[in-house]
């Protein structure tokens, strides 16, 4: 989201003492080209990428349901609920905040904020 990766190359495992079981990948991050796409609400954006991969096992209704996503809206996001956080692009995440950001003073509350009267 904060810019644009891009890989440059591979390298052996060979190069690595002890040789490791995994590959390796030189990558370039360009942050003077960000995503794109942007979020209405950066800090509703990270909150819910955040929370969402708190609960990374489980399916992104789980983890928007510990974000205070109210049960009711859940079923009308563009999103597939039942898929894990990692599967998600990072345009999945920006139109899964966007679509919640009418719901962003409800979701971005904190357990210690007191209720308005």
């Amino acid at each position: 989201y904060y810019c644009t990766p891009k890989i440059l190359f591979s390298v052996s495992r060979n190069s690595f003492f002890p040789v490791p079981t995994v590959s390796s990948t030189v990558v370039h991050l360009d942050f003077d080209t960000p995503f794109p796409l942007r979020a209405e609400n950066h800090t509703l954006f990270r909150k819910i990428v955040r929370g969402t991969f708190n609960t990374r096992r489980k399916t992104l209704r789980n983890g928007l349901k510990n974000v205070n996503v109210p049960h009711a809206e859940l079923e009308k996001l563009p999103i597939d609920l039942d898929m894990r956080p990692e599967e998600l692009t990072v345009h999945d995440f920006v139109t899964l905040s966007n679509s919640l950001s009418h719901l962003a003073p409800l979701i971005l509350q904190t357990e210690t904020e007191e209720p308005s009267e």
